[in-house]
């Protein structure tokens, strides 16, 4: 049995120090995926940081958004290079249909095996990223949390990407960022509002249904909302070729990164309020 004698202001998280790496990825999505892979296999000691215990980001199993890039419109037209070794990897190894492909546990497994292979690329899963330290005006680390593990990580590097996502690195490290949408004039997009605003993209939930033969009553809990029955929210079609559905979305008037827990309760009620 091991013990650890507490001090009297309790005991402390195991903290450890990487090595420094060449580069630092933080954000395992596939951009993150690909950085390191491409980073690792020039022979750049490697560290990849992932803050779910999947990678894929918005196209792993977790939240199940395929991969279209240009072939979905068109099928002469197809990104190459590491994605499209990915692509192939998983279509090869899964049985499962086109448009399941992509988003389930195959392809988590085949970004990790891709990933296991380079002996270049250290991968921290269960890993986010709380605060980062500056030497002058220089990036030389990022410390995180390593869930399960009860771990205190600091991990430098010589240069590091920020595929966070929502750009936690660089907002933590004092980098200019803008949110909204810029006016017109700014860079000549005859689409853009005249002037700057905040608008910015909601959040969705990706849910699914599956015909069982007969009919099955839906209870809603009492806390989903409640539609009228001439509600306009009602009369979107349904596809049932999809493998799921993620357009019920919820953004105003809520912060999209601060009140992320906020918002996905706002949409589990609207979600499960328009399914019944």
């Amino acid at each position: 049995m091991e013990t650890e004698e507490p001090t009297p202001e309790g005991r402390s998280p195991r903290q450890e120090v990487s090595p420094v790496f060449d580069l630092v990825v933080c954000g395992g999505g596939l951009a993150g995926v690909c950085a390191a892979l491409a980073a690792s296999r020039l022979r750049l000691k490697t560290a990849l940081i992932q803050d779910r215990p999947v990678l894929g980001g918005n196209s792993s199993s977790e939240i199940r958004v395929p991969l279209a890039g240009a072939a979905n419109g068109n099928p002469w037209a197809r990104e190459g290079g590491i994605i499209e070794e990915l692509v192939l990897t998983e279509r090869f190894n899964n049985f499962t249909s086109r448009r399941e492909s992509q988003i389930n546990d195959v392809w988590d497994l085949v970004l990790y095996d891709k990933c296991r292979q380079e002996e270049n690329l250290s991968l921290y899963l269960n890993t986010s990223i709380r605060r980062v330290k500056k030497e002058k005006n220089r990036l030389i680390s990022v410390f995180a949390s390593q869930l399960g593990s009860e771990r205190e990580l600091e991990i430098k590097g010589d240069l590091f990407v920020d595929a966070t996502g929502d750009g936690v690195v660089a907002y933590l490290a004092g980098a200019e960022y803008r949110m909204g949408r810029e006016g017109k004039d700014e860079f000549d997009e005859k689409w853009a509002p005249d002037k700057p605003d905040m608008g910015i993209m909601g959040n969705s939930l990706l849910f699914a249904v599956r015909d069982v033969g007969k009919p099955v009553p839906f209870r809603p809990p009492s806390w989903a909302e409640k539609y009228p029955a001439d509600s306009v929210a009602l009369k979107t079609r349904f596809h049932n070729r999809l493998p799921g559905y993620w357009w019920i979305e919820v953004g105003f008037p809520y912060h999209t990164i601060f009140d992320n827990e906020k918002i996905r309760e706002e949409i589990m009620r609207h979600v499960l309020g328009v399914w019944n």
